[in-house]
């Protein structure tokens, strides 16, 4: 039996879901495929974020919030991104090693 594309993904997913269980990892997502032809294996990439900070900034005086609502402006960090890759066997579909990928 040869596992496809479309498996091998699944199994990556399923393979990150269940490693890190007790996680949340938002905005799991699809980052890269690839196939070793040598090792007859995929290379699986996913990417998720690594945690989520929003900071309100306020500006303005009391005055001005009372005349026109709150002037609060909230602003987004940079949400940092983990990637994992996944190396799956491309003849049975099972997970041969999971790496953290440096960018």
């Amino acid at each position: 039996m040869t596992i496809e594309l479309y498996d091998a993904v699944k199994i990556a997913k399923d393979q990150v879901l269940q490693l890190f269980a007790e996680q949340t990892l938002p905005h799991l997502m699809l980052e890269e495929v690839n196939f070793d032809e040598t090792e007859q294996a995929w290379l699986i990439t996913l990417g998720y974020d690594s945690h989520h900070e929003v900071r309100t900034i306020s500006r303005g005086s009391k005055m001005v919030s009372s005349m026109f609502g709150d002037t609060s402006i909230t602003t987004e960090e940079k949400i940092p991104r983990v990637y994992k890759v996944f190396k799956i066997d491309a003849s049975d579909g099972h997970l041969i090693s999971m790496k953290a990928a440096h960018v």
